[in-house]
């Protein structure tokens, strides 16, 4: 028996009300809550945090802020997890087998804008597994690693992809949280085919499935999280329950800005036929944490492989590509957080947006958005993002004086609204 859950974000309460009585659980992603302080510390009102411990259904805790293949952890993000796991009662937490942060020679520690794959190596494998231990113990809960998408081509490194997986969760002593859709995109992109990647598993770990939809971009499948789950993920989950012996939840998973697109009719049918699924029988089962594997002396430093993969993404290694020179998914990678930085300018900045593009015209108002993005590293906050592309602005002469003055009001009402609160820590 498992439970059948949904994500739950900031707007999406029509889509929660519409199919509660289908739910056992409900996920919640802290970050997505969190109000934001100019120095970059993450908390959760007190009111919203209620709100959320009210909701009526047990909760899951799913982070999407540190990624157990990053160097080091913030110690304000791993309060903030404490306290969100603590208040909701949650049994386990889980975050994904990616990295978000990288340390590039002479500039310190970069955030990438996107969650990168680390090396598939068997000394990346032992380092990620040691991180999810620190983390397990300082957020205080066992742990679920996510299986998560990789758009860079498959070259046939010293561990596949589902034993980087197998690998980690072993010197973790972690759960597994089995993303459907990461790994077909991952397959239909030219990786591990998806019977192989299940194979590598240590199936009695996985704890949690995520299922999504995808769309087609540049031609890659991308996990977009657009829409209901196609028919083929039904069908790899109904092949696959038999062998999860200690599988608790199922959970679909949609972002906020394609909640509205939903047809309320076709996501409770598609709830309806998870529910079919599970066995007539039986109870959840009962929590399991296995033990860790001891690992070497192996330090948090990311592998080379790991760092020049990211900073190739990010065209942080003074070459056109570096080791990944005709990657394709290095482009893909790119483009997606170029947009996902686009995205998050012109939803704070809308008043400077319109006034930019009446004045100079949408051609060049992109322009200034990819001279900025180019000269700049990304930032972990949208407020961030805002703020640096105003002061960008600022050194444009031929801004007009009405594009000047917005900019110069939404600059103000960011920072207003970034002061803190009184709060809990």
């Amino acid at each position: 028996m498992f439970d059948v859950g949904i994500t739950f974000s900031p707007g999406q309460g029509a889509l929660l009300e519409g199919v509660i009585d289908l739910l056992d659980v409900v996920e919640i992603e802290p970050q997505t809550y969190c109000l934001r302080a100019p120095s970059g510390e993450e908390w959760i009102a007190d009111d919203v945090l209620e709100a959320l411990a009210e909701l009526p259904r047990p909760k899951l805790l799913h982070s999407v802020g540190v990624p157990v293949a990053n160097e080091r952890f913030d110690p304000a993000a791993l309060a903030l997890l404490r306290r969100v796991g603590g208040r909701l009662g949650c049994e386990y937490f889980s975050e994904h087998l990616a990295l978000n942060r990288v340390d590039v020679d002479g500039a310190g520690e970069v955030f990438t804008g996107f969650f990168l794959p680390p090396e598939a190596s068997l000394r990346e494998a032992e380092r990620i597994g040691r991180n999810a231990r620190e983390l397990a113990r300082a957020v205080g809960l066992p742990i679920a690693l996510e299986t998560a998408v990789n758009y860079l081509e498959d070259a046939s490194g010293e561990l596949s992809d589902g034993e980087l997986v197998a690998r980690t969760v072993d010197a973790a002593g972690a759960g597994i949280l089995l993303d459907l859709h990461n790994i077909w995109a991952n397959e239909r992109n030219g990786r591990q085919a998806v019977d192989d990647f299940i194979d590598a598993l240590p199936l009695d770990r996985v704890w949690e499935i995520h299922l999504a939809d995808g769309c087609a971009l540049d031609g890659f499948w991308l996990d977009a999280h657009s829409g209901l789950p196609q028919p083929r993920l039904l069908e790899l989950l109904a092949d696959l329950l038999p062998r999860l012996p200690n599988l608790r939840s199922v959970v679909f998973e949609l972002l906020p800005e394609h909640s509205a697109a939903i047809d309320m009719d076709a996501a409770r049918a598609f709830l309806e036929e998870l529910r079919r699924l599970r066995p007539t029988h039986g109870r959840r089962p009962s929590l399991v944490v296995p033990r860790p594997r001891p690992t070497g002396a192996v330090d948090g430093s990311a592998g080379a492989g790991t760092r020049a993969q990211a900073q190739a993404i990010l065209g942080l290694d003074g070459r056109d590509g570096g080791p990944l020179a005709g990657d394709r998914g290095v482009a893909l990678y790119r483009r997606l957080i170029a947009d996902i930085r686009f995205s998050q300018i012109v939803t704070a900045l809308p008043r400077t947006t319109r006034e930019a593009c009446l004045a100079h015209g949408p051609d060049a108002f992109e322009a200034w958005m990819r001279r900025f993005c180019g000269a700049s590293s990304p930032s972990p906050f949208p407020s961030g993002e805002a703020l640096g592309f105003v002061d960008f602005l600022g050194s444009i002469d031929t801004l007009a004086a009405a594009a000047r003055s917005a900019a110069a009001a939404e600059r103000a009402a960011i920072l207003a609204t970034l002061e803190a609160p009184e709060r809990t820590a």
